[in-house]
């Protein structure tokens, strides 16, 4: 199998904040409380984008009745290692075996600068079907990105 590797740069984190999660078909100008049936029922209708960010977090098949859950910092060195070391393993084992789901949580620290932009960023890939290669890139890259202030 050709694997791609991905390059970050500021610039990619930008469009792809810019082009993933900007606003979505929304109505500046309409007025607060629906005139009918359907928008109330629109008000209350989950956002596509958040639930396709949500979905695009999650791996393995769902059948399985184990699941692993990984909170984690994109800027954290001992994440980055953990990464490192131990998905791989996790993903070849027991995700792509179908013995287990894996989700990630966003978890960042206030003390890494960068933390929020780049789970902003990987929720966008996530809603383009995209956060696992952008959470690999990430982590790959980290060393590049994460003095950028």
């Amino acid at each position: 199998m050709k694997r791609h590797t991905v390059k970050l740069s500021a610039a990619v984190l930008s469009l792809l904040l810019i082009g993933a999660c900007g606003p979505s078909n929304a109505n500046p100008g309409a007025a607060d409380t629906p005139a009918t049936a359907q928008g109330a029922r629109a008000l209350n209708a989950p956002d596509p984008l958040v639930v396709a960010a949500d979905r695009g977090r999650i791996a393995g098949d769902s059948t399985a009745r184990t699941w692993v859950v990984i909170a984690s910092d994109f800027q954290c060195p001992y994440c980055r290692q953990w990464h490192a070391e131990s998905y791989k393993p996790l993903v070849d084992e027991y995700v792509r075996t179908g013995k287990v789901r894996v989700a990630f949580l966003n978890f960042p620290l206030g003390q890494h600068a960068n933390a929020i932009p780049t789970a902003n960023a990987a929720m966008c890939a996530g809603a383009q079907n995209r956060f696992w290669e952008y959470h690999d890139a990430l982590f790959g890259a980290q060393a590049q990105w994460s003095a950028m202030a």
